[in-house]
């Protein structure tokens, strides 16, 4: 009924098929879980391919997230001079990172949806 709904207030069929790609990939995202002080993401993760679903998805890259998810990058300023380096998360900031994605995925979505809706 959701799907039809989305069709009386005039979305495509290529629009309707992006909203359910988007919300395939929050519903991913919330299965993806997380292992060790240098996070990766666990055997039951890697095993179901989960983050290879949410990157074909949303069109991201081979690795995208465990890029994003799994390696933080540290910056220090100098007078003069600059340091950046990538940083291991811990199991812990790896999940905060992708619920955070996944907020703002549904929020977009929401309001995407809010402004073709009214």
């Amino acid at each position: 009924r959701t799907l039809q709904a989305l069709e009386v207030f005039g979305m495509t069929y290529s629009e309707v098929e992006m909203v359910k790609q988007i919300m395939a990939a929050i519903l991913n995202i919330g299965e993806l879980r997380y292992t060790g002080t240098n996070a990766e993401f666990s055997s039951a993760t890697r095993q179901a391919g989960r983050a290879g679903i949410v990157e074909n998805l949303l069109g991201l890259p081979t690795d995208a997230l465990a890029k994003l998810f799994l390696e933080g990058v540290f910056k220090a300023k100098a007078i003069g001079s600059s340091v950046q380096r990538t940083v291991p998360r811990s199991a812990e900031e790896a999940g905060e990172v992708s619920e955070c994605l996944a907020k703002l995925l549904y929020s977009r979505l929401f309001d995407e949806l809010n402004k073709r809706i009214n």
